[in-house]
């Protein structure tokens, strides 16, 4: 028996130009709805590292904030298929 995945084709999204292109687009596209729901959170990871002058505790907390960015649109890419 063959599982969904062999018996059914992804559909495949439209090519923007290269894929370099494609990429880029689709980074401006990610931005334009991260940056307003985003901004508050990271001004709050900010200040509190600035109230607490711990340079590694904000590094820390920089870091922890961009891989939560991340990780949805690194499960997307690992997991999509031409």
């Amino acid at each position: 028996m063959q599982s969904w995945r062999s018996s059914r084709q992804a559909p495949r999204l439209p090519v923007v130009g290269s894929r370099a292109g494609g990429a880029v687009l689709a980074g401006l596209l990610l931005s334009l709805v991260i940056a307003p729901c985003g901004a508050a959170l990271l001004a709050s990871i900010l200040s509190d590292a600035a109230y607490r002058g711990s340079s590694v505790y904000g590094g820390a907390l920089l870091f922890v904030y961009g891989v939560g960015l991340s990780s949805p649109v690194n499960a997307l890419g690992f997991t999509s298929t031409r």
